[in-house]
C-alpha cells in the first residue's frame, strides 16, 4: 500500500470479499511488477475510492471481518482438538508385527537394495534401518487418521525399533542374509580373479609375439591421425592418437593369432606395449608422409 493506492492484499484486510470488490470497487488498475518481471502485475485501486466505499458500507465490512474471525477461531479451535486426539492417541500407541511380516519387508529390503549391503553386518544398525522404513510406515497410517505434526515420528520410532529388536526371528533372518552376501562376495571375487588371470593371459600372448600380431592388423591407412602443423608437438600428437587407433586393431589381430583368447576380457594397455604401438604409428605415418 502506498498514499494513493491499496493492494489485493490491503483490500482483504478491510474486510472485502471477491464480491464486494467487484460490486463496489470495480475493476483494479494493473502495474507491473518491477521486481519479479515473471511475476503476474500488481492490482490496485485509488485509496480515495476505497476509503469513501468503506465509510458507505461499514456494516457489511464488519459482518465480514466478524465471520472471518469466527472462522479462524473455529477453525483454530478444530486444529487444537486435533493435535489433542493425536497426543491421546501416542500416549496410547502400542505397535506389533508377525513374522511373516517382518521376513517380508526385510526379504524385500534385501532384495531391492533398500538398505545398503554394508548395514546387514552390523544388528543394531540394521534394527535402526527397518525400524526407520515401518516407522514412516506408521506415521503416513496415523496421519490419515489424525492430524499432522513433527513430533509423531520421533514418537513411533523407539517404539517400533524395540519391538523388532525383540523379535529372535530378526537375528536369524539376518545370519541368512549374511551369509548370503559372504558367498556372493566369494563369488565376485573368484570372477575377478579369473578375468585378471585371463587379462594377464592374454597380455603375454600379446607381448611375446607382438610382430607376428602386428602383421594380421587390418590397419586402414586412412584412419591414422595426420599431423596438425610442422612442429615437433603435433607430430608426437599424431603418433599418440594413431597409437590408440592400431591398440584397437591390435586387439582384433590378437584372437586371428590365437583363437581361443576371442572373448577374454580387455586388460589395460600396458606400458610396454604402448610404447611398441607408438613406435609403430611413427613407422607408419612416417612412410605415409613420405
Amino acid at each position: 500500500m502506498n498514499q494513493q493506492n491499496y493492494c489485493l492484499t490491503n483490500i482483504k484486510a478491510l474486510g472485502f470479499t471477491p464480491t464486494l470488490i467487484e460490486k463496489y470497487l470495480g475493476e483494479p488498475e494493473l502495474k507491473r511488477n518491477t521486481k519479479y518481471h515473471s511475476a503476474a502485475p500488481i492490482k490496485l485501486w485509488k485509496k480515495s475510492l476505497v476509503d469513501k466505499v468503506c465509510v458507505e458500507i461499514r456494516a457489511e465490512l464488519d459482518a465480514q471481518l466478524a465471520r472471518r474471525a469466527k472462522s479462524a477461531l473455529t477453525r483454530e479451535a478444530n486444529k487444537d482438538a486435533k493435535y489433542q486426539a493425536l497426543k491421546n492417541y501416542l500416549d496410547t500407541y502400542s505397535f506389533d508385527i508377525s513374522n511373516d511380516e517382518l521376513l517380508e519387508l526385510i526379504s524385500i529390503s534385501y532384495q531391492t537394495n533398500t538398505i545398503a549391503r554394508h548395514v546387514f553386518n552390523n544388528f543394531d544398525l540394521f534394527c535402526n534401518k527397518l525400524a526407520e522404513e515401518l516407522s514412516i510406515d506408521e506415521v503416513s497410517a496415523i496421519e490419515n487418521t489424525h492430524a499432522e505434526a513433527d513430533f509423531t515420528y520421533n514418537k513411533i520410532y523407539p517404539i517400533v525399533r524395540e519391538v523388532i529388536k525383540e523379535k529372535p526371528i530378526l537375528g536369524n533372518a539376518l545370519q541368512v542374509i549374511q551369509t548370503d552376501i559372504k558367498m556372493q562376495e566369494e563369488i565376485e571375487h573368484r570372477r575377478l580373479e579369473i578375468v585378471r588371470e585371463q587379462q594377464e593371459e592374454l597380455l603375454e600372448f600379446a607381448l611375446a609375439n607382438f610382430n607376428l600380431i602386428a602383421q594380421n592388423m587390418q590397419i586402414n591407412p586412412s584412419k591414422l591421425s595426420q599431423p596438425r602443423g610442422n612442429k615437433a608437438k603435433h607430430w608426437k600428437e599424431a603418433v599418440n592418437q594413431s597409437a590408440g587407433y592400431l591398440w584397437t586393431m591390435f586387439e582384433q589381430a590378437i584372437v586371428v593369432v590365437e583363437p581361443k583368447l576371442k572373448g577374454y576380457p580387455k586388460p589395460k594397455q600396458p606400458p610396454e606395449l604402448k610404447q611398441k604401438l607408438r613406435e609403430l604409428a611413427n613407422q607408419l605415418l612416417s612412410v605415409k608422409q613420405a
